[in-house]
């Protein structure tokens, strides 16, 4: 059963290991899977200056990685900072943009990315806090001047109330019109299936007059029921013909039976009306049913690839074997996925199962090769996706934890229909944190950018992998 109150899917992910209190820290062994790729710590955080980062970063025009920290700050309740290049001999600076305070309206837990605007402003949501305490959606606008501070706007506040949502666990997709679009964990409709709401898909538009207040629509509200969804906890991807793309944690015509919640998850596409003033048309494209191999509970997104597929994870189900999986979760340690479109009008989405990850010792302290994936996937050259995942690679906690996350690749196969091809890296060891959730962040020079949690061993980190 979805409980809005209840720890969040990342806080679950916190425990992988389920050991997370007084443990001892081991020291990694062998070597690692993927010599090929090269993991490296940036920047690590120590609290005052943010603290349990778990969203993926985005990257300015000059270079510089900006991100959010779920706690730490000045008020403990998250930040917005920026990592600056370094200059030739110097470290990475890191500069808090904002301290989130919880009082006077302001957010508080930042748990999702940010994104770029056109005049420079980082947009972004908080889970709690804001008018009603269910959350915000913001903008953080910077100086006029070199040097100036960062002024940070509440553009609206979740009340949870009238069919609105609340709890929005997401990043933001900036529409061609400046529009805001994301999703709500929780809000929206109460129905059989999700007794404490089903969550929404949301619009913010722009102001028509300056001082003016940004309008929220509620574009969708999920009922959980006949074959729709459940619970969104990822943002949404702009797809042909302005169509959005996301994907629910629960719902579905799949049984999964996790918490008492049925449903393993959908992926589905809202399409925008005819008309001004009309309704948006949503349609689950496909319900994931945790058996026979499929995945179960996509916490991610999607991402668009060539031809219109989309690309995504699932955090359980899958074919491999996986010790350490919650025992109210579907089994399996989750999954990569490829969602092909329809070849004619009325037909269906076809459905491939990529890869099935696996948290199953083998030689020198390896758990797998990565388990339960929590972050969107970045295509990379050739078609090669990459992402992370929270538990997996190197035991760096008590012997049994499952490993501490990893950075994977997935090489398609060099003749259609052949056997897709992963390799992982695991962060432990390289001075790089531990659990990473969120999506890599890819560079233009070819480096990808992560942050990881590190929950119960620092206050997380931000690291670059070199393919």
């Amino acid at each position: 059963m979805y409980t809005p109150d209840l720890p969040t899917p990342t806080a679950a992910a916190r425990t992988l290991g389920a050991l997370l209190i007084a443990l001892t820290i081991l020291t990694p062994h062998g070597a690692a899977q993927n010599p090929s790729m090269t993991v490296t710590g940036v920047y690590q955080f120590t609290g005052g200056n943010g603290s349990q980062p778990e969203a993926a970063l985005v990257i300015g025009q000059s270079g510089a990685l900006y991100g959010t920290t779920s706690a730490g700050g000045t008020s403990n309740a998250g930040t917005v900072f920026e990592l600056t290049p370094p200059a030739p001999g110097r470290t990475v600076t890191e500069t808090v943009l904002y301290s989130f305070t919880n009082h006077n309206g302001d957010g508080y837990f930042p748990a999702a990315g940010l994104s770029i605007g056109n005049d420079g402003a980082l947009y972004g949501t908080t889970v709690g806090g804001g008018a009603a305490g269910m959350g915000t959606v913001f903008a953080l606008t910077p100086p006029a001047a070199a040097g100036g501070s960062w002024t940070e706007t509440v553009l609206y506040s979740f009340t949870g109330q009238n069919g609105d949502g609340y709890k929005p666990y997401a990043g933001l997709l900036i529409g061609k019109n400046g529009a805001l679009y994301g999703t709500t964990a929780g809000g929206g409709l109460v129905t059989s299936s999700c007794p404490y709401s089903c969550g929404t898909v949301f619009e913010l538009t722009r102001p028509e007059a300056p001082g003016a207040a940004w309008k929220e629509t509620v574009l969708h509200r999920f009922t959980g029921q006949n074959g729709d969804g459940a619970n969104p906890h990822a943002a949404l991807v702009a797809g042909a013909a302005d169509a959005l793309y996301g994907t629910t944690l629960h719902g579905g015509s799949g049984s999964c039976n996790d918490e008492g919640q049925l449903g393993c998850g959908t992926v589905f596409a809202l399409s925008p009306p005819a008309s001004s003033g009309s309704a948006w048309t949503e349609k689950v494209i496909y319900s994931f049913t945790g058996q026979n191999g499929d995945g179960a509970g996509p916490n991610a997104g999607v991402t668009l690839g060539a031809g219109g597929a989309l690309f995504g994870v699932t955090s359980n189900g899958g074919s491999a074997p996986c010790a350490n999986s919650s025992p109210s979760a579907p089994p399996g340690c989750g999954t990569v996925f490829a969602l092909m479109p329809p070849a004619a009008a009325g037909a269906t989405w076809t459905e491939a199962v990529l890869y099935s990850f696996s948290d199953q010792l083998g030689s020198a302290g390896w758990w797998g090769n990565g388990a339960n994936p929590y972050g969107e996937l970045v295509i990379g050259g050739n078609g090669v996706l990459y992402g992370t995942t929270s538990g997996g690679g190197y035991e760096c906690l008590v012997q049994g934890s499952g490993g501490c996350g990893t950075v994977f690749q997935l090489t398609p196969p060099s003749v259609p229909g052949g056997p897709w091809t992963e390799s992982a890296i695991s962060l432990w060891g390289n001075n790089a944190g531990v659990f990473p959730m969120g999506a890599l962040a890819l560079g233009t020079n070819g480096a990808l950018y992560g942050t990881a949690f590190g929950y119960g061993i620092s206050d997380g980190t931000v690291f670059e992998v070199r393919p």
